[in-house]
């Protein structure tokens, strides 16, 4: 069985896994009667938000406070490398959110709606940036700002001290930097909210 072109194995779906893996997740979202739980948890999606709302309820429901410490280890070396490509003294400035929701979860209005399965934000002295970022095993339709294209085959760490070949540890670091550089240059591209 396939959904949204990709195999579907009895809860498993390989890119959405490993979506979660490299961008971390949300907490579970908190229902408060029987039925709605219920009902929420058998669906695919939660409904409709607007973009400002989704962003919204994803900064609440970040399993951390700290925004400059993301929870998955491809996310917090990509939050690193944009930080040092910055030259941040203060990496309080820089901000990471995700909007995977945990498996088992109907995946998060900002992820089914809007296209984004995580963005950063970046104070600057004239206000905020926010970039989008949607992450993916396949080709397909782009909401967000920046679109991450996983390849197959890419090796990445999981925890801290994962060690990788010599080559995959090559591999890695360039995806890291690629894509920390494509997000700076969204981030000086874009306007201040």
């Amino acid at each position: 069985m396939f959904i949204d072109g990709q195999p579907f194995y009895g809860g498993f779906q390989p890119g959405k896994d490993i979506e979660r893996e490299l961008l971390g997740t949300t907490k579970k979202k908190e229902m408060e009667s029987c039925e709605n739980k219920n009902k929420f948890e058998s669906s695919k999606h939660e409904g409709y938000a607007s973009f400002e709302r989704s962003i919204a309820d994803i900064k609440h429901r970040q399993r951390s406070e700290n925004f400059s410490e993301p929870e998955a280890q491809f996310a917090d070396d990509l939050y690193a490398t944009i930080v040092s490509l910055l030259n941040l003294e203060d990496n309080s400035l820089l901000s990471y959110y995700t909007a995977l929701a945990p498996e088992g979860m109907p995946d998060t209005a900002l992820d089914w709606y809007h296209g984004v399965d995580a963005f950063f934000e970046l104070q600057k002295e004239k206000g905020m940036v926010r970039v989008t970022i949607d992450a993916s095993m396949r080709d397909k339709d782009i909401k967000a700002d920046i679109f991450f294209k996983i390849p197959p085959d890419f090796a990445y760490k999981t925890f801290p001290g994962d060690k990788l070949s010599e080559i995959e540890d090559k591999i890695y670091n360039n995806t890291l930097r690629a894509l920390a550089l494509e997000i700076i240059d969204k981030m000086n591209k874009k306007s201040y909210n």
